[in-house]
């Protein structure tokens, strides 16, 4: 006796090729957000250390002969600190300034010239 098969559906292996084509699709998907959301956060500290950076070079700028000073952005941004130093330049009667703002291994260098009144 002959018996027809008219099942319709998926095979087991067909079932298995897919699922392991969607866990490398979900995979992947979980590590592209994990990088982006990596970056993102690296992208925003740089951004506020500029931020507070320019703010206290702008600080700082009305401060006579300051030599070397440092600090940091208590109590909101705890994990920033600053560090200025002064240093005479090669032309009498210009200094050079160089402020630091510093943050977990990471940090940002501004430079500016002020000429001795």
């Amino acid at each position: 006796m002959y018996l027809e098969n008219n099942e319709k559906g998926f095979t087991l292996l067909e079932v298995m090729i897919g699922l392991a084509i969607l866990a490398g699709v979900i995979i992947s998907l979980v590590a592209s957000v994990n990088y982006h959301m990596e970056v993102s956060s690296k992208v925003t500290q740089t951004v506020l250390g500029t931020i507070l950076g320019k703010e206290k070079a702008e600080e700082l700028k009305l401060m006579e002969n300051t030599g070397a000073l440092e600090g940091d952005f208590s109590p909101e941004f705890s994990q920033y600190s600053w560090k200025l130093s002064e240093e005479n330049t090669e032309i009498p009667g210009l200094k050079r300034r160089e402020l630091n703002i510093i943050w977990d291994t990471n940090g940002i260098s501004f430079i500016t010239f002020r000429q001795e009144k």
